[in-house]
């Protein structure tokens, strides 16, 4: 699969965690442009990655495997990438490919992610 390469490149710079940080925040202020994709539904499953990220990076949330970072990374790293396998210009099929590598990330870590919505909602419960 095409995400193999992205999936390689994102376990390389999992590693460089000062590098992590600055790309998840520079991602961040950059969802509003997914309001006109096929990812607008899922914007705010999208905004809950980035956090898990930036918590596992900041060491506040640190219960998750490698591997699902890692897949996470490799998502952000095919959405960011203008070389993708549907080139995001062509008209309502540009970005078929993203909501396609998204579900397959989101299929891969479920259990990581329902573990860390469950966790931070305690946290987000305890600090009111």
């Amino acid at each position: 699969m095409m995400l193999g390469s992205y999936q390689r490149r994102a376990s390389q710079l999992a590693e460089k965690e000062s590098w992590v940080i600055r790309f998840i925040t520079r991602i961040f202020p950059r969802l509003k442009w997914l309001r006109f994709t096929v990812l607008f539904r899922y914007i705010d499953d999208v905004k809950v990655l980035l956090s898990l990220v930036r918590d596992y990076y900041t060491k506040k949330y640190t219960q998750i495997p490698y591997r699902s970072i890692v897949a996470i990374l490799s998502f952000f790293l095919y959405l960011v990438s203008p070389f993708d396998f549907v080139p995001d210009f062509i008209p309502f099929i540009g970005y078929i490919d993203d909501l396609v590598v998204f579900r397959f990330v989101m299929k891969q870590i479920k259990f990581d992610l329902e573990a860390y919505k469950r966790a931070r909602a305690q946290w987000l419960h305890s600090e009111t």
